[in-house]
Order: C-alpha cells, then sequence, then structure tokens
C-alpha cells in the first residue's frame, strides 16, 4: 500500500479529516511550530513543525511498526512515548479526543482502499493495528497528562492578596 507514496497521502487525506473535525488541531501545529523554532536546542530527532512533516512522521511510525512485529513491546513503548510528548501540547488546546478521532478516520480511511477492504483478514489486521496504536498514543498521553497536572497542583502559581 506505500508504493508510489500511496501511504504518505492515506496520511494526507486522515490529517485532513482530522482538522475537518477538529478546527482547533490547525492552530495547535502552528502554535507548536512557532515555540518550537524559538529553542535553541537540537531536537533528536528532528521537531515535526507542519501536517506535512506530521504525516512522514506517521508513515514512518508505521513501517518500524510493521517491520518490527516480533518486537511488538519495544515498538508499544515508543507508540506511548510519542502520546507523553503531545500532552505537552494540552496548554495550545490538544486533547485526548484528537487521538481518538484520528483512530476513528484512520479505520475508516484505511479500510476503503480497494486493497484492504475486498480482504477480510486484511480489515481485521488493519483495524486491530490503528486501535492498538491510538490506544497506546492516548496511553502515553493520559499518563503524561495527569503527571503534569500533579506537578501544577504542586506549584500552584503565586497569588497576591488583596490589600498589600
Amino acid at each position: 500500500m506505500n508504493s508510489g507514496g500511496t501511504f504518505l497521502k492515506l496520511m494526507e487525506k486522515i490529517f485532513r479529516r482530522l482538522e475537518n473535525k477538529c478546527p482547533d488541531m490547525r492552530s495547535i501545529f502552528l502554535t507548536t511550530a512557532f515555540v518550537n523554532s524559538l529553542s535553541r536546542e537540537r531536537q533528536s530527532p528532528p521537531i515535526v513543525k507542519t501536517e506535512y512533516d506530521h504525516c512522514k512522521c506517521m508513515v514512518g511510525i508505521f513501517e518500524r511498526l510493521i517491520e518490527n512485529l516480533d518486537k511488538i513491546n519495544e515498538q508499544l513503548t515508543i507508540i506511548r512515548h510519542y502520546g507523553e510528548k503531545h500532552a505537552q501540547m494540552a496548554e495550545s488546546g490538544f486533547t485526548g479526543v484528537m487521538i481518538e478521532q484520528f483512530g476513528e478516520i484512520s479505520v475508516f480511511i484505511i479500510g476503503s482502499q480497494d486493497v484492504v477492504k475486498f480482504n477480510h483478514e486484511t480489515v481485521k489486521a488493519w483495524r486491530l493495528l490503528l486501535a492498538c496504536v491510538t490506544d497506546e498514543m492516548k496511553v502515553g498521553f493520559d499518563r503524561m497528562t495527569r503527571i503534569n497536572g500533579r506537578r501544577n497542583s504542586c506549584n500552584p502559581p503565586a497569588t497576591t492578596v488583596a490589600g498589600n
């Protein structure tokens, strides 16, 4: 399915639909790209700045995952880590619902491809893979969101007392 960049085009279609369903997504990309551009730190791996970068990154994630199914636990740890990274964007409006929407849209778009939809086992495999990726991303996101929430509750913003 990835010959001629087909999978990349599918990812672009998925992200366009996700943007339509979650209009805040575009501003999150723009805000994150701007903030990251101000960072003086060298990022490894490179920062995902645009929707197109994100699509290329997702293609790479799926390729590595499929190539390394014999090391699934290692791959799922990496996917949870990506979910944790997304929790940094919660202040910009990113939510776990967006991850779930990504999964639902992906199942619909990938499942509607001729190479997939006419083979029951292929449909089942893609649904399981996409559900697994979505769930693990959400686990990482939720975990880090809770940790960040605890950190913030331990360090509440300073308040001024009226009359001082």
